[in-house]
């Protein structure tokens, strides 16, 4: 990086008006450049090439045409008698002197260009707002004005410079101008003040103006910009920035009001303040103290505003600079405006003083190297687009000092400058300060422009005040350091800290929870209070269970806190046994039969468990945990003969409830005590938030081992209601779990939003206005919206175990609003704290402390841990009182309630279940193979995020390290993918950084990619490899990505436009950047073929083609990997489709019909042979049958067969049923077989719509069908294989005498090549690959199938070129 000089450094303390004025004495004392530097004039007079940064301002013109936010504005009121005919030539004689003014923009072939016109009018548009009341006369004028500023310009015809001028009254007018951005900037703006002023001043009086000629245009510029950039752009600066930005964070991730849109879109308003005069002086003496320019002064005061907003110690943000850096573009009118990002790096320790010296050197370098289009430096840089928001920075800062900006006069009038909005914003926040007397006096004038999508006026409000608040900490004590500073404003942190947290809510004292269970059995004895499929209890049976079995715990030695291991299914006996061991005093651990036995020993052993609770089918599961064994099956005849009501525990509500183990950083599960005071708690805090009552249905449908299933178990039967338990195969099916909930009537359900996700995706709609709460993990905007639509209500609810199950709620209303996770519970305090404990304002960044009756006892047998999490309540006042830091990191909104940010650490909420990634590495590098292990949570598709495990160095099989993690961890802690990395990347401090690990490959295939599903992608995909020149492209890649540029997708979309017929606006490559999202906006539209056809799946050079037979699926994806394989390179290879049924059936009453119909597809492309077909599994069959159609034609054929079975006749009444037709799909689908797939036996026992249901799941999990794919789509390919088969059936073939080959997997054990040998008139040349019928479709066995094919037609080939050699000697 280079260092600041002290020259350099003085310049720096310069503000921009003092440096312009600076350049331009330089460049007067300085003699005129030789003339071989000089910008030439252009050899084509009325076209020229558009600018890098033009570029970029006219794609973001493609994207929304009708945007108005690259308009710039000006308005001035002038007083005095006003010659309008004198302003009308001077208009025109400004138009008439530069090129920029009389350009437009259109395209030639693909390329946009700049088209210069010899003449170009611009009317100056009059309108007499005289008959307006004179009160609300300027009202008028700014509606018209903001109208006028707000229209988009035609670029394609032009003009690109509008003028109004509103007539106020006699002597006072208001002229307004708008003008495109492409040919303008704010130096533009002083060319057009000075010489309007001048050409008016003497149209006005009748002399000819004194302006000189101008000899360079901007459309020269552009045409010389490339020589330029060769020359000293790439040498000089580009090698600075790259130094400077490299590993920087190039995404500010400013708390938003509202979720933010897929696209950027630049909807603004602007807030305006003025610093008091005494704080303007203020700033001023300190810049001078600390040797820095006001400038910066005031960025480093936004920097470090952004950077306690945010949390983020890189802050980027970008600032306008000029390259008019050569003389001759001094008097041009054009766009020279460029973006330099400047970084500066805050940490909470630096002063003041040292920040301010940060952002001076920032600044020092940024402007030493400013010469630089913007769009280059985006090029350069191979930034990852995200579209949206603005590439390297979202947020700018500005600083304008007029004071050094002398006003040119007009002739007799007065002038003024206004100030207009256009309701745009660029960015995601702009701030702007003008130190402008007119303006603000002697106070600096402040404007922070913001996107209106994004923020709320009282947010932006908000933020100007904390940055005048840092502001006067920073003038008063320059030596302190910036993590000190104070954001709050006088009162706020007394609102934050007891206003948002009273919640005190009375409590009868000493009550547990089988108190309040026994109430409610007194009170409705007969109501039912527990159900589980078929099997219900009335809360006197539940009472009268849970008590004998209490007293037969007793007389085994539980007693007041003794902890008992409860492993059962979900039942009725479950709920009976929890509540017995809480009637009997104990304390139970839920011991989840499904989880790795050693994990349950290990937690048990841990917890120092006395006994354990289960049945006789499961004591194997529980054969490592210490203690004796109560069966609630095998000792049910001790169990009825205990006494009906145990003996009273002695301690009340202090006493602990249950001991529930979480994921532990370290590799060791920690133990959460929670007590009958805090469970309680909560149970009475949610029945009143959601309105429980007798009559209420609550389906429990979590896993006992996760702490909210207290609630589904509880609060039903301490308010009336019913428990209705969901086993799990039922909670883990969308379908079977739908039909449960209408089936039992439920009325409340609490689940994770996995599971919720899992009903909506099943179809699941609720007409009877159940009541819904979603928690456990961060609730997506798509899925809150979908279920606030039902008529229910929906409330997100917040809590770690540490808590108590849930300690915030919050109830959505539209949806759409902002997903917070709401305000204290009853009893509870959250507090939002900084580093040093102290409270953070609303909108800042900081840590999640929750206190009040729901905070637990603790960690069992970890006083250390629990010294460090649950920490003295510094804040309410109660003697005792903890708080605890729960490692969450949220932020305040103004009405008080928090949104989650994520966390602060290791941890991490994967459907529903809290992870500690430390155990997960811990228990990866507890294997003799891993050195060293990461792992993380990532979502590189949206929606869809997994748990990947990094292994350095050499790696064993993921299979092996899924069984090594398996014996110790649950399936919801096991990776979903392993990935091998040679040596970990390291930040600069020398830890791993997780941001640079590779996104792991698919584990679908050992190719780098999933393949088109439809005809649609797989059109889509190759549109995308011509464009992009990559191949092949999968359904998941991103445009992008692939090295998909601005101006790339200009040939995208006209390509995309001539194979699909179908015009897309630009902006749809933002909203569907891969090919599965792109097919699917193009899918409505696309008609699909109705008769055979060849889908091209490779090559694009001459040569013998080979063609594919399609299988009884009729999809020809399958044959994509063979385009890399088959030689030579860019052979073509075609695949033969077929139509979709209509009614059940092909349109052809016999195979052979079909085949004719391809062979003359055939000869269409390849009017002779040899011919060379190819077909896998049916398609070998299908390949055959054209083949003997050829050959019955007088042509030579080849054919190879991939593991096909030859053709057998089926007689009438003996084809296979439905459900082996199923059974042969799914594992189509699956491309393997696998644990996924059902026995027949099952397939056999399901419906029709069972069916398609199951080959659903599996076709989406597989990505053979889309993600937005329904029963419709599986519909029609079940369809499709049963028209394809029943056309074999009756195929009766006849020999072929061309070469056959037969290419058998080898894991297969079916002989198939008997019938073929029968086939074969010559020889049948078996061959074998390694893998089963469908890893040899697959990389990397595919490879060698390849092999097999070139070696066949290789020797066709050569075969045909010796018999027709022969053929000519004859």
């Amino acid at each position: 990086m280079t260092e600041p000089t002290e020259l350099s450094e003085r310049l720096a303390r310069l503000s921009p008006a003092q440096r312009a004025l600076l350049d331009k004495r330089m460049r007067d004392l300085s003699p005129p450049p030789a003339a071989q530097s000089s910008i030439p004039r252009r050899s084509d007079p009325r076209r020229a090439r558009l600018t890098v940064d033009q570029e970029r301002i006219w794609l973001i013109h493609q994207f929304d045409p009708a945007d108005p936010a690259y308009n710039v504005f000006f308005a001035s009121r002038l007083r005095g008698p006003l010659d309008t005919a004198a302003l009308r030539r001077a208009v025109d004689a400004f138009v008439a002197r530069h090129e920029a003014m009389r350009t437009t923009f259109e395209l030639d072939g693909l390329t946009p260009v700049q088209v210069v016109h010899e003449c170009l009018s611009v009317a100056v548009w009059h309108e007499d707002l005289r008959g307006v009341p004179a009160a609300l006369r300027e009202e008028e004028m700014l509606r018209l004005a903001t109208e006028e500023v707000r229209t988009p310009f035609d670029i394609v015809h032009g003009p690109l410079l509008r003028v109004a001028l509103f007539r106020m009254d006699e002597r006072e007018h208001v002229l307004a101008g708008t003008v495109d951005h492409l040919v303008w900037d704010r130096s533009s703006m002083g060319i057009f003040n000075a010489e309007i002023a001048e050409l008016y001043s003497a149209y006005a009086t009748g002399r000819e103006p004194r302006l000189p000629a101008i000899e360079i245009h901007y459309p020269d510029y552009a045409e010389w910009q490339p020589r330029w950039m060769r020359e000293e752009v790439l040498g000089k600066h580009l090698p600075y920035w790259k130094k400077r930005l490299e590993g920087a964070e190039l995404v500010l991730e400013l708390p938003t009001d509202r979720p933010r849109p897929p696209v950027q879109t630049f909807h603004g308003a602007r807030h305006q303040f003025r610093l008091p005069a005494g704080l303007t002086q203020a700033i001023r003496d300190l810049a001078r103290r600390e040797e820095v320019t006001v400038n910066v002064a005031l960025l480093a005061a936004w920097q470090l505003l952004l950077h306690r907003l945010t949390g983020q110690r890189d802050i980027v943000v970008g600032t306008t600079s000029s390259t008019r850096a050569r003389p001759e573009t001094e008097p041009m009118v054009g766009y020279f405006l460029t973006m330099l990002p400047l970084r500066t790096t805050i940490d909470r320790g630096m002063t003041v003083a040292e920040l301010l010296r940060a952002a001076r050197t920032t600044m020092v370098g940024a402007f030493d190297h400013n010469d630089i289009p913007f769009g280059t430096l985006l090029d350069e840089l191979d930034v990852e687009r995200d579209p949206s928001r603005t590439p390297v920075y979202q947020t700018s800062f500005i600083y304008v000092d007029f004071l050094h900006e002398d006003a040119a006069p007009m002739e007799g009038l007065e002038v003024e400058e206004l100030m207009l909005d256009n309701f745009t914003a660029k960015d995601d926040v702009t701030l702007g300060f003008f130190d402008d007397r007119s303006l603000g006096q002697d106070r600096f004038f402040g404007m922070l422009e913001y996107n209106t999508d994004l923020f709320d006026p009282s947010t932006i409000a908000r933020m100007s005040r904390q940055l005048e608040r840092l502001l006067e900490q920073m003038v008063a004590e320059p030596g302190r350091p910036v993590g000190e500073l104070e954001l709050f404003a006088p009162g706020e942190a007394e609102t934050v800290l007891v206003e948002w947290n009273r919640t005190a809510a009375a409590r009868e004292p000493g009550l547990c929870l089988e108190d309040l269970v026994r109430r409610q059995a007194r009170a409705t004895p007969g109501a039912v209070a527990v159900s589980c499929g078929d099997e219900r209890l009335t809360y006197a049976e539940l009472v009268g269970r849970a008590g004998r079995l209490a007293a037969h715990l007793q007389a085994e030695g539980v007693g007041d806190e003794t902890v008992v291991g409860v492993c059962l299914e979900r039942s009725c006996d479950l709920v009976v046994g929890l509540l017995a061991v809480l009637m009997a005093g104990g304390a139970y651990l839920p011991l989840d039969p499904r989880h790795p036995p050693l994990r349950l020993a290990v937690m048990a052993a841990d917890a120092g468990t006395r006994l354990v609770l289960t049945r006789e089918d499961l004591l194997d599961v529980v054969a490592g945990c210490p203690g004796g064994r109560v069966r609630v099956d095998a000792d049910a005849e001790a169990i009825a003969g205990a006494p009906p009501v145990p003996r009273e525990p002695v301690l009340r509500d202090e006493r602990l409830a249950y001991v529930i183990y979480t994921s532990g950083s370290t590799g060791r599960p920690k133990g959460v005590e929670v007590t009958h005071r805090a469970l309680v708690n909560l149970l009475l805090a949610m029945a009143g938030e959601v309105g429980l009552g007798e009559g209420d249905v609550l389906t429990a449908v979590t896993s006992v081992s996760f702490d909210i299933a207290g609630l589904e178990l509880y609060a039903p039967l301490i308010t009336g209601g019913r428990v209705a338990v969901v086993r799990a195969e039922d909670a883990q099916d969308g379908h079977r779990l739908a039909a449960l909930l209408a089936r039992e009537g439920a009325t409340v359900m609490q689940a994770t939003p996995a599971t919720w996700q899992l009903l909506v995706e099943a179809g699941w709609s609720d007409a009877a206005g159940m009541r819904i709460l979603v928690g456990g993990e961060a609730l997506p905007p798509a899925l809150a919206e979908r279920l606030v639509r039902q008529p229910g209500r929906t409330w997100n609810v917040y809590g770690p175990t540490e808590t108590t199950i849930w300690s915030t709620a919050h109830r959505m209303d539209a949806g759409t609003e902002p997903i917070s996770i709401g305000r204290p519970l009853a009893n509870t305090q959250a507090y939002v704290l900084g580093e040093r404990l102290e409270p953070v304002p609303v909108g800042v960044p900081g840590d999640l402390y929750l206190g009040g009756d729901g905070v637990a006892r603790g960690y069992r047998g970890r006083p250390g841990l629990t010294a460090e999490r649950f920490v003295p309540d510094h804040i309410g006042g109660r003697p005792g009182a903890r708080l605890y830091a729960t490692g969450d990191r949220v932020r305040l909104r103004e009405d008080g309630s928090l949104v989650f940010l994520g966390r602060g650490d290791g941890q991490i909420k994967l459907r529903g279940f809290r992870i500690e990634l430390g155990e997960v590495e811990a228990r990866l590098e507890d294997h003799p193979a891993v050195r060293r292990a990461v792992a993380m949570l990532r979502e590189d598709r949206p929606g869809d995020p997994r748990l990947v495990a990094y292994i350095e160095g050499d790696a064993p099989r993921p299979g092996e390290l899924r069984d090594h993690l398996r014996a110790s961890l649950p399936d919801y802690m096991i990776p979903s993918a392993f990935v091998q990395v040679g040596v970990f990347p390291l930040t600069t401090s020398g830890k791993i950084d997780r941001k640079a690990l590779p996104e792991p490959p698919s584990e679908r295939s050992a190719a780098d990619y999933a393949p088109p599903r439809d005809p649609v992608e797989l059109e889509v995909a190759r549109v995308w490899e011509e464009v992009l020149g990559v191949a092949p492209i999968g359904v998941h890649d991103g445009f992008f990505d692939l090295g998909g540029h601005s101006l790339l997708v200009l040939r995208l979309m006209a390509e995309i436009e001539r194979r699909f017929g179908r015009r897309l606006p630009m902006a749809a490559i933002f909203q569907g950047a891969t090919v599965e999202r792109f097919a699917r906006m193009l899918r409505e539209g696309y008609q699909e073929e109705t008769g055979v056809h060849l889908v091209r799946i490779g090559g694009d050079g001459t040569g013998s083609p080979v063609f594919f037979a399609h299988p009884a699926g009729s999809e020809v994806v399958c044959y994509m990997p063979f385009a890399r394989h088959v030689e030579p390179a860019g052979r073509p290879l075609y695949a033969l489709a077929s139509p979709p049924p209509v009614d059940g059936a092909l349109p052809f009453p016999r195979f052979e019909d079909r085949a004719a119909a391809y062979a003359e597809l055939i000869r269409q492309v390849q009017p002779h042979g040899p011919y060379h077909l190819a077909g896998w599994c049916y398609g070998g069959s299908n390949a055959y049958a054209v083949a003997r159609e050829l050959e019955d034609a007088g042509e030579m054929v080849s054919v190879v067969l991939i593991d096909s079975h030859a053709p057998e006749p089926v007689a009438a009444g003996e084809e296979p049923d439905r459900a082996e037709i199923v059974e042969a799909v799914a594992a189509n689908l699956i491309w393997d077989y696998g644990a996924a797939l059902k026995p027949l036996a099952e397939l056999h026992a399901m419906t029709p719509e069972e069916h398609l249901d199951y080959l659903l799941g599996l076709a989406r999990a597989a990505d053979y069908l889309p993600p937005d794919a329904g029963r419709e789509q599986i519909a029609e390919v079940l369809d499709l294989w049963v028209a394809n088969l029943r056309l074999l059936w009756n195929y009766r073939p006849s020999p072929l005498k061309g070469r056959i080959t037969l290419v058998r997997a080898a894991e297969e054990e079916h002989d198939i090549a008997a019938r073929w040998r029968e086939l074969a008139a010559g020889d049948l040349d078996v061959r074998e690959a390694e893998g089963n019928h469908y890893t040899v479709m697959r990389a990397p066995r595919v490879q060698a199938v390849a092999a097999v094919i070139n070696e066949v037609f290789r020797e066709h080939t050569v075969l045909r070129q010796d018999i027709g050699t022969e053929g000519a000697h004859a």
